[in-house]
C-alpha cells in the first residue's frame, strides 16, 4: 500500500483509528497492578481523575521529538514511520501487542502507533520548575519539536507516563485523549500532580497517533537551538521556530 491509499483509508476509517479493544481494557481492570487500587479508588476519584485529565489535555499540544537527521528523513519521505517499519530495536514494541490493544486489523506496519507526548506549547519541565525535563526528552529524543495539527486529536489516544511496560503489565489502558478513562492513569502516578507540565524526566502524557503522520500534519516545529542550514531548506514551507 503506498501513501497516497493509506491516506485515502485513513480519511475513510477516522476517529475508529484511535480505538482500544475492549479485551484490552477488560485484561488491564483485572490486573493485579489495578487490584491493588481498587480500596483506594472509589467512582467519585475515578471521576476525579477523569476531570483533572480531561481539563490538562484540553488545550495541549500534540507534539513529537526527533533530531535534525532524522526529522529530515521524515521531510523527505513525506511521514513519521512507526517502528514496525523502522525495525528500531530501542525501546523494542511487539507489534503484535499493539494489534492486541488497537483495533489495527491490518498487517500494514504503517498502521501502527506513532508516539508522542501531550504538553504545553513551553513544554515540560521538572518538579523543581526547570527544564530538567526538556534536557531528559532532548537528549533521549532530539532537538527538534515537532508541533502538529489539532486534527489529530480525533485519532489519537494517550497514557500517563511511558507506555510501554506499562502496556506489557497491563498496569494502564490508552484512552482518547477526548476521552480520558482513569485506567490511562498508572498505579504509581502522582495523585498530587500540579497540572500537565509538571513531572518528573518519564512522566509527560505519552500520545498514541493512529493512522500517519504526515508532513501535512505538522503544524510547526520548535528547536532548541538554531538549526542547521540544510535542516532549515529540507523544512520548506513548514513553518518553524527556535524555542526560548
Amino acid at each position: 500500500m503506498n501513501d497516497q491509499d493509506r491516506q485515502s483509508a485513513r480519511a475513510i476509517r477516522g476517529t475508529h483509528m484511535a480505538v482500544v479493544r475492549e479485551s484490552f481494557v477488560r485484561e488491564v481492570e483485572s490486573s493485579e497492578a489495578r487490584q491493588r487500587l481498587r480500596a483506594f479508588l472509589t467512582p467519585d476519584v475515578e471521576d476525579a481523575i477523569r476531570g483533572q485529565m480531561a481539563e490538562w489535555l484540553s488545550d495541549a499540544v500534540l507534539a513529537l521529538r526527533v533530531t535534525e537527521t532524522s526529522l529530515r528523513e521524515v521531510l523527505g519521505a513525506g511521514r513519521f514511520k512507526a517502528q514496525g517499519e523502522t525495525g528500531s530495536p530501542t525501546p523494542h514494541r511487539s507489534a503484535d501487542l499493539e494489534r492486541s490493544i488497537w483495533t489495527v486489523d491490518t498487517k500494514d506496519p504503517a498502521d501502527l502507533p506513532v508516539y508522542g507526548y501531550a504538553a504545553t506549547l513551553g513544554d515540560v519541565r521538572d518538579i523543581d520548575g526547570g527544564d530538567a525535563t526538556r534536557r531528559t526528552l532532548r537528549d533521549t529524543f532530539g532537538s527538534a519539536r515537532v508541533i502538529l495539527n489539532d486534527s489529530l486529536r480525533g485519532r489519537t489516544t494517550f497514557t500517563m507516563h511511558d507506555s510501554r511496560s506499562l502496556l506489557e503489565s497491563r498496569a494502564v489502558a490508552p484512552s482518547p485523549i477526548t476521552a480520558p478513562s482513569h485506567l490511562s492513569w498508572p498505579p504509581e502516578g502522582d495523585f498530587k500532580r500540579k497540572n500537565l507540565d509538571w513531572c518528573g524526566a518519564n512522566e509527560f502524557f505519552e500520545l498514541q497517533i493512529l493512522g500517519g503522520v504526515y508532513v501535512d500534519d505538522i503544524a510547526q516545529v520548535l528547536f532548541d537551538w538554531e538549526p542547521a542550514q540544510v535542516t532549515k531548506d529540507a523544512l520548506g514551507d513548514v513553518p518553524f521556530a527556535v524555542s526560548d
